[in-house]
């Protein structure tokens, strides 16, 4: 979810232009899609963890509390949304900028009646309000399942951990798809946005790769994903009685379901961080 949402803040325009950008559906019409769609891009990182937990609490037969708290989401959205939708109909949005429109003022109000029977008016950002909405409320969905499970007693995901381990590989490609952004900004909008997931997505998988993030492996293969010995469950020449675990650090691993403890993913001893060895 990081590496799409950060695609959609710094490329989504590219990524409009190419699908949309013809006939009536102009420069402006592409800022005001790629500004909605970036707005909905920051919830998309909440979106996948809250999953996660959702499926935490449900194993453990909590069917009603993530439904209440989804409904809590919706409303939130809701009213966050058209909280912030009035003042942004009054921003025009042309192609590259945005401008407050000189007829009315920013206010927490509808737009003049006059204004909304335009239709060949200027394009407004106010749908970019409900997008904005839609995001937050994902985040507080996150924050009320993770303190449910809190409550249930079970471990709440380490989100901080997850982005530490992508921030090279995040801050790369952004460094790159900005580049591309100012130096292929003449060409076509499907030949950038081919040169855009190309260079971006090759930069994000390579220095993912290089920081030794396991995920890359099913995509990228590489030996040092799991170096010879150490990370494949053998013994340690040094004390045969210890087992080195599947993640080298004694813990549950990045790569495995977060809120799930070692006895209950690998089927050793609790808390031990280690599977048992064959044979007892």
């Amino acid at each position: 979810m990081l590496p799409t949402a950060v695609f959609y803040v710094l490329a989504g325009d590219t990524l409009v232009a190419a699908l949309y950008q013809r006939g009536r559906f102009d420069g402006s019409d592409t800022t005001l899609v790629w500004l909605v769609v970036a707005a909905y891009a920051l919830g998309l990182p909440a979106v996948g963890w809250s999953r996660v937990c959702q499926n935490a609490l449900y194993a453990r037969g909590d069917v009603k509390g993530p439904a209440a708290i989804a409904a809590t989401r919706v409303l939130f959205a809701a009213v966050v949304g058209v909280l912030v939708m009035f003042p942004l109909d009054r921003v025009i949005v042309s192609p590259g900028q945005l401008a407050m429109d000189e007829r009315s003022d920013l206010q927490w109000a509808p737009l003049p009646s006059e204004v909304r029977s335009d239709q060949d008016g200027p394009a407004r950002l106010g749908a970019a309000g409900l997008s904005a909405g839609a995001a937050l409320g994902t985040w507080l969905e996150l924050h009320l399942l993770r303190r449910r499970m809190r409550r249930r007693g079970l471990p709440t995901l380490r989100m901080s951990r997850q982005v530490r381990r992508l921030a090279a590989p995040l801050a790369a490609a952004s460094v790159t798809l900005v580049v591309v952004r100012l130096v292929a900004a003449p060409l076509h909008p499907i030949v950038r946005l081919l040169v855009a997931s190309a260079v971006g997505g090759g930069s994000y998988l390579a220095i993912a790769r290089l920081t030794g993030v396991d995920e890359i492996g099913a995509i990228l293969p590489r030996r040092a994903v799991f170096p010879r010995g150490a990370r494949r469950g053998k013994p340690d020449r040094a004390d045969p009685g210890r087992w080195d675990s599947v993640d080298g650090d004694g813990g549950c691993g990045e790569t495995g379901v977060g809120y799930l403890d070692c006895a209950d993913s690998r089927g050793g001893d609790a808390g031990s961080g280690r599977p048992d060895r064959p044979g007892g």
